[in-house]
């Protein structure tokens, strides 16, 4: 099949998370239709496997533009929030880690850093002062939305100290 069949096939794929498709997959990524190659690698998100994950770290520091960089930092998210879901937090967390590192859309890296936010509460902290302390707009609201979710009283600290010392347009 080729052309939307083939892409219909792919998402069917990712739905059903067949984990014996993750090598064809791989192999889809690299197509130079640009719509199988986002397709196959929403599916590789979707299975949410190790070896999908495996596939999808490689994707975010291959040698691709910039519009693909982004289709695997997509389905990276969505494959470390399913990891994380099927209980593998140290997975989904260093796929996270890897989107963060990634050359990728500001969104894509908030997305992972809400992700690692609500993962891995004994660093959690760490990377809420991170975000709190942050001159980014976007970054230091992320921080101020979650610090409402995380729980113990070293968030709320960390909260209020960044509350008084954040600069004026942010606070």
């Amino acid at each position: 099949v080729e052309g939307r069949t083939l892409i219909g096939v792919l998402n069917s794929i990712g739905v059903l998370r067949d984990a014996e498709a993750v090598p064809m997959l791989v192999t889809k990524c690299k197509s130079g239709e640009q719509d199988v190659a986002a397709a196959a690698i929403a599916a590789l998100g979707e299975i949410g496997n190790d070896g999908a994950a495996a596939a999808l770290r490689a994707g975010l520091t291959a040698q691709v533009d910039a519009e693909t960089r982004g289709e695997f930092a997509l389905a990276a998210v969505v494959c470390a929030e399913r990891l994380f879901r099927e209980n593998d937090s140290a997975a989904a967390t260093d796929l996270y880690q890897q989107v963060r590192a990634a050359d990728v859309s500001k969104q894509r890296q908030l997305e992972a850093t809400r992700g690692l936010l609500v993962i891995n509460e004994e660093k959690s902290v760490t990377l809420l002062t991170e975000c709190l302390n942050s001159s980014d707009e976007d970054l230091f609201r992320l921080g101020l939305k979650m610090a409402r979710t995380l729980p113990g009283d070293e968030v709320s600290v960390v909260l209020s100290q960044a509350i008084r010392s954040a600069a004026p347009e942010l606070s």
